[in-house]
């Protein structure tokens, strides 16, 4: 790949919307195969995420500006005019916009000499965002198409902020290290784990909220890469004993070696009846798209409902391995009922003996606003600067 930071990004986007692929891997793969440096790395880390976070409104900025908009636009083309329009309108404070529309251009002008003339018009008659226009009382199909957010996650948001929780749901993330020091938001313990690493807050709190006791069996029973498993294995110690499950191999063997894995599927195992069972579950993803912002282009409601089922199925072969008296913690990082309240509230009304605890008796440090009138937490980018998370810890009777 060629060395300018902004020909990557623009080849990693095109290679993301042609074979819908993650992001994650495909800018991972085209930064080590490239020889960009630290801060060149850095840019083009920004320009792809960040095109992805807005890509609809930025299409749409695109569009507005053409006199005769052109849906077959060709791809790596548009992906130029993209990476352009992104900086022009959200990193007008540190790259100036004669650079961004210079350096499109100049791209363009090398593959498609026709169309540097249009190229440099299309930019220079971009405007401002969409975003930028909306109103708290502007409809759900208006905030949709100028943020790109399916509307079905648009209803699940806190409709009392519903503007400010669906900007942060496109903005930038902040990188948190668990083991990393005081001053954590959240989570002020990111303070028991022995070796650093990056942990959403979110992600933290699953683990946490088990709270097992020195010497118990817990079993994670979708565990890989393993973040939550070392949480749970720092809290049993070494007279406990952790069991990691999950599906995929690869992925599972990521896990600390001084944590037993299994690879297959919980559903189907049979294993011994454990303390705690921690299930945090496959799901939408709706939840990480600050991190993960492809998901809302490539999954449907159709899959949240396919998701929602196997949640569903997880969540009762959890439950037959459950000790009486002990605990089942269930986490998704997606804000959809479907795959949160919703799901436990159908969970329950089969399951009479498990019933919901109150977090906040575990973590006594959370804040009140993200545990809500069942017990249940729920965080959001907008108030945690976390994922849209959702968490319960139920005990069996």
């Amino acid at each position: 790949m060629s060395q300018d930071p902004r020909k990557v990004a623009a080849q990693v986007i095109e290679h993301i919307l042609k074979h819908k692929s993650f992001s994650k891997i495909v800018l991972s793969n085209a930064l080590d195969k490239s020889s960009l440096s630290d801060r060149d790395k850095a840019l083009c880390t920004e320009l792809v995420y960040g095109t992805l976070r807005w890509l609809p409104s930025l299409e749409l900025s695109v569009n507005r500006a053409m006199n005769r908009p052109n849906p077959k636009l060709q791809l790596d083309l548009k992906c130029h005019l993209l990476i352009a329009a992104y900086q022009i309108q959200h990193l007008e404070d540190s790259i100036p916009a004669y650079a961004a529309v210079s350096t499109a251009v100049k791209h363009i002008k090398k593959k498609r000499p026709g169309m540097a003339g249009f190229a440099n018009a299309i930019l220079r008659n971009l405007g401002s965002s969409p975003h930028l226009a909306l109103r708290p009382s502007d409809s759900l199909d208006k905030i949709s198409k100028a943020l790109g957010l399916p509307i079905f996650v648009l209803e699940a948001l806190p409709q009392e902020e519903l503007l400010e929780a669906a900007l942060a749901m496109n903005a930038r993330p902040k990188t948190w290290y668990r083991g990393g020091g005081e001053g954590e938001h959240i989570v002020p313990s990111a303070t028991l784990s022995k070796t650093p690493y990056v942990q959403d807050p979110a992600s933290q709190l699953a683990g946490l909220l088990v709270a097992p006791k020195v010497g118990e069996y817990v079993i994670d029973a979708c565990a890989a890469p393993g973040s939550k498993s070392r949480i749970l294995k720092e809290a049993v110690g070494e007279l406990g004993r952790v069991i990691a499950v999950d599906q995929d191999a690869k992925r599972l063997a990521k896990v600390p070696d001084d944590i037993e894995k299994i690879h297959g599927d919980v559903c189907k195992l049979k294993l011994e009846p454990a303390d705690a069972v921690l299930l945090d579950a496959p799901c939408s993803g709706y939840g990480t798209l600050r991190r993960h912002p492809e998901i809302k282009f490539w999954r449907s409601y159709e899959d949240v409902q396919r998701l929602a089922k196997l949640q569903a199925e997880l969540l009762e072969a959890a439950a037959k391995v459950i000790k009486p008296g002990g605990v089942l913690v269930y986490s998704v990082c997606s804000p959809l009922p479907e795959e949160g309240s919703e799901q436990i509230a159908n969970f329950l009304d089969k399951h009479p003996k498990f019933t919901r605890e109150d977090p906040k008796q575990t973590l006594p440090w959370l804040p009140e606003h993200v545990v809500n009138d069942l017990g249940e937490i729920m965080l959001w980018p907008h108030r945690d600067q976390s994922d849209a998370f959702f968490a319960v810890k139920l005990r069996r009777r």
